[in-house]
């Protein structure tokens, strides 16, 4: 069974919700949340939530195109906005 949910989906996802929450999300937090999501559903359900493998950086587990996608933003300020290069999940369609 291959793997739909991009990780800029996932990230949307999250980013979503912390503003529907009013909780600050920062990409750090945001790269760690994603890690996590995509383990705890390998635990799970034996397979991957995302299209993506974390690489080993000496500050820890990162997925390179969280990164890339918020680099220029600190690593600590908070994300305002989803990416608009990739629409969030759709409830209909998509599970988490």
């Amino acid at each position: 069974m291959s793997n739909h949910i991009t990780t800029q989906k996932l990230c949307n996802w999250f980013i979503q919700r912390a503003n529907e929450n009013g909780t600050p999300l920062n990409p750090v937090k945001l790269n760690h949340l994603v890690i996590l999501a995509d383990w705890w559903h390998l635990h799970r359900n034996g397979i991957r939530l995302i299209n993506e493998t974390a690489e080993a950086w000496p500050q820890g587990p990162v997925l390179p195109s969280i990164y890339h996608e918020y680099k220029d933003q600190a690593p600590w300020g908070t994300i305002e906005h989803p990416s608009r290069r990739q629409p969030p999940l759709e409830p209909e369609t998509d599970a988490i």
